[in-house]
């Protein structure tokens, strides 16, 4: 039979194994946030987007960017946000009419 106070120390150091590690967290965001919208500036999409932006930009203390990437039914802006680093600053603002990327296969 396995002394108990073994059985502790194995669940102690389970535990800490398994406690997450509050030092190796980093502070989100530490540069600028950018919107990508597929559409030209001035339209509905972007209209939405820019009071977001001034919102997000007065909570979380950085930057959001507003970038229009008008064409391709707004393809070639979900391309550039899906070849962004998947880091969480870079976010596309689409909508409803957004097309099926089969329909454009350059983008």
């Amino acid at each position: 039979m396995v002394p108990a106070r073994i059985l502790t120390a194995i669940a102690a150091l389970s535990v800490a194994a398994c406690w997450p590690h509050a030092a190796g967290a980093q502070k989100f965001p530490v540069k600028p946030i950018r919107i990508v919208i597929g559409f030209q500036p001035g339209g509905g999409s972007d209209a939405a987007a820019r009071p977001l932006a001034q919102k997000l930009t007065g909570s979380l203390g950085e930057s959001v960017i507003i970038e229009n990437r008008p064409g391709a039914s707004g393809n070639i802006a979900a391309a550039l946000v899906a070849k962004a680093p998947a880091d969480g600053y870079t976010i596309l603002m689409a909508n409803s009419t957004i097309a099926i990327p089969t329909l454009y296969p350059n983008y």
